[in-house]
């Protein structure tokens, strides 16, 4: 299961396309594809949605081995990891100059 996540990560390489490129793929704003799906395209342009693309691989291969202990498809698969990932909420900072509030 490590080398799944491993190889997922590895497949998203600028590096696949452009030798002189990043070995990681930008966890900021620009875009690549990850090849850990290959049946559709997915536009990665973010930390969480590499994290996500690695967690699912991870969970495939955990399904593929028979440990996960559930039969999901891989569209099911993606909608659950989709539903269970945690997107932060932060309240808006109002700052009080007399630190009374």
């Amino acid at each position: 299961m490590i080398i799944a996540g491993a190889q997922c990560l590895a497949n998203m390489s600028p590096a696949h396309t452009d030798m002189t490129a990043a070995i990681l793929p930008d966890f900021a704003d620009s875009p690549a594809v990850s090849p850990c799906i290959r049946i559709f395209e997915l536009s990665v342009s973010s930390l969480e949605q590499v994290n996500l693309e690695v967690a699912i691989a991870v969970a495939q291969k955990a399904i593929d081995e028979g440990v996960a202990r559930v039969s999901w498809s891989k569209e099911e698969l993606r909608r659950r990891a989709e539903d269970a990932r945690w997107e932060p909420v932060y309240s808006e900072y109002v700052y009080d100059e007399d630190g009374e509030s």
